[in-house]
């Protein structure tokens, strides 16, 4: 029996004893679960309702992670039907996402910004390699455990490459839009490739050093027009103090041109790697404290905070005119992104 909120007592899922609920959102709950035969916890994510689509979904994002095997990326173990609804069983993390964090405490400091980013590219490239695209990076996707490492989360709207699984049409916009690259935002799914997860990772370091994305707007349509014809304002220019060299390495990120990005995230990880020799912090160390003042104009709770966990945060706009995305979504299911 599925649990419902204010339910009493342990409820099972497939082999799973429910201990609490987590998170809970339109489209479905996060529960922290134990597992009685290896006496472990876990995260459960349960899809409520949904058609076949959202279903074939939570399919490939379990088929997708269960290919990969990297410390930086959150493992699933799990995939199962419970009265004809899908759940997902995964690893159990101790933390915070990226997103809480800056929402907190204000733009991070550089040093800790290339470290928690070289982390992210390494679990990219290995990603890629596997064959698999991510297609919905940003802050509320990237947890960080009691170890202060950061874990990939959310392959909801991840694609298998060289795979007939993708279940986005051509002129399809999927993903998050304050965080997507042009190709993505004007639905041309032939041109994602792995340099798109590179630009969707700079916006993610973009909104770390400055406290918001590269672009945003009060409108989809404004907001898809920015990402497609304006450059992003210099990380600096907002926020006094960001290190010019790590400026422009997130910048080259965000070039509307894939051909002018990283073509890797390999090669991305490199030059993080190198920024943080440069300046006496190499892989593993950890900035004690910020090296700039917080963004200005900066409000706490102004990012509206959404569930959604059974295929991560899904906006399916059908051209530049939807009006449906207006507002970058942040929010966090104890490990899982929700909208």
């Amino acid at each position: 029996m599925l649990p419902g909120p204010g339910s009493q007592g342990p409820t099972r899922i497939g082999n799973y004893v429910v201990v609490r609920e987590l998170a809970r959102g339109g489209m479905g709950v996060v529960y922290v679960a134990r597992q009685p035969a290896l006496d472990r916890e876990v995260a459960l994510k349960v899809l409520l309702g949904g058609d076949a689509t959202r279903f074939k979904r939570m399919g490939q994002e379990a088929k997708a992670v269960a290919r990969l095997q990297h410390p930086n990326i959150v493992a699933v173990h799990e995939f199962g039907l419970e009265q004809g609804q899908p759940f997902l069983v995964m690893d159990l993390v101790a933390g915070e996402s990226l997103a809480e964090r800056v929402e907190r405490d204000g733009p991070l400091s550089s040093a800790e910004v290339a470290r928690l980013g070289e982390r992210l590219a390494g679990a990219l490239q290995a990603a890629h390699e596997a064959g698999v695209l991510h297609r919905d990076l940003k802050p509320g996707n990237v947890l960080v455990n009691q170890a202060g490492e950061p874990l990939l989360t959310d392959f909801g709207l991840a694609k298998l490459a060289g795979s007939e699984a993708d279940l986005t049409k051509t002129g399809q916009v999927l993903g998050t839009p304050a965080y997507m690259p042009p190709e993505q935002a004007t639905g041309a799914r032939d041109r994602i490739d792995a340099r798109s997860d590179v630009y969707g990772l700079g916006a993610t370091l973009y909104d770390l050093l400055t406290g918001r994305p590269p672009f945003e707007g009060e409108h989809a349509m404004n907001l898809l027009v920015k990402i497609v014809r304006e450059p992003p304002e210099p990380p600096s220019k907002l926020v006094p103090g960001v290190d010019r060299a790590l400026e422009r390495v997130v910048l080259r990120c965000l070039e509307k041109d894939p051909a002018r990005r990283f073509q890797s995230a390999a090669e991305l990880a490199q030059a993080l790697a190198a920024w943080q020799v440069e300046h006496g912090s190499g892989p593993g160390s950890r900035s004690s404290g910020g090296d700039h003042a917080p963004a200005p104009g900066r409000r706490a709770g102004s990012r509206a905070l959404v569930l959604a966990l059974g295929a991560g945060l899904l906006l399916a706009l059908t051209g530049l005119g939807a009006a449906a995305a207006a507002a970058r979504a942040r929010g966090v299911a104890s490990g899982h992104e929700a909208a």
